[in-house]
């Protein structure tokens, strides 16, 4: 597979944890940033900002069998771009009982693009069996509870400045195009920038089953 062509202006944010200490989860997100591209001790300090600010809003959401170990930040201007990992262990606290880890509460995501297959989304590791409404769905509070954690979280980073970077706002990149490019691995001659104009969390109980570990 060949390397991801950069993307000016545009860092990866990849925050990851663990569910029961066995399998591995990770929800990624993309943010806008001018000025200055972000020297390593900058994606430390965004890396940092990203994992604490996400661990206070989602650690209460998460059930004791969720834990969030670090936060990357990857500088996507170029391939030799800064990056950096802030690591340090939050434990989930909410009460209720645990879920299978391929649970998932879906933050649904609108761009400008219209297009078929949906659109950028979050799978979060949150809820607890109390949580489920109906066999298919999370109940109100939870739906409002990751709505409002995952506004903070996006604010937090939202024109932040650190050093001599200024953050934008979240967006989505798309590498891919197979209607342009037929031909493995269908990548777009330059990534696509599509920038996020709205979130709403979906009631409806989402599944990540590459979250399920492997005996």
């Amino acid at each position: 597979m060949p390397p991801l062509i950069p993307v000016g202006g545009a860092l990866k944010i990849a925050i990851s944890g663990k569910c029961s200490a066995t399998s591995d989860w990770s929800c990624i997100f993309h943010w806008s940033y001018g000025g200055t591209e972000p020297s390593q001790a900058d994606c430390a300090a965004l890396a940092l900002l990203a994992r604490t600010t996400f661990s206070t809003e989602f650690t209460p959401l998460m059930t004791e069998a969720m834990t969030i170990t670090q936060a990357e930040v990857i500088d996507l201007a170029s391939a030799m771009g800064s990056s950096a990992i802030d690591a340090a262990t939050t434990t989930g606290s909410r009460t209720g009982g645990v879920l299978p880890a391929s649970a998932a509460v879906l933050v649904h995501k609108t761009t400008q693009l219209r297009y078929r297959g949906g659109h950028p989304r979050t799978y979060l590791p949150c809820g607890s069996a109390t949580d489920i409404n109906t066999a298919d769905t999370w109940s109100a509070d939870l739906v409002s509870a990751v709505n409002g954690a995952y506004n903070v979280f996006q604010g937090s980073l939202n024109a932040h400045t650190q050093g001599g970077t200024t953050l934008g706002n979240e967006i989505a990149i798309s590498y891919v195009n197979k209607v342009a490019n037929p031909i493995p691995p269908f990548r777009r001659a330059a990534p696509l920038v599509l920038p996020i104009l709205d979130f709403a969390t979906e009631a409806a109980i989402a599944t990540v089953r590459r979250r399920l570990g492997r005996r």
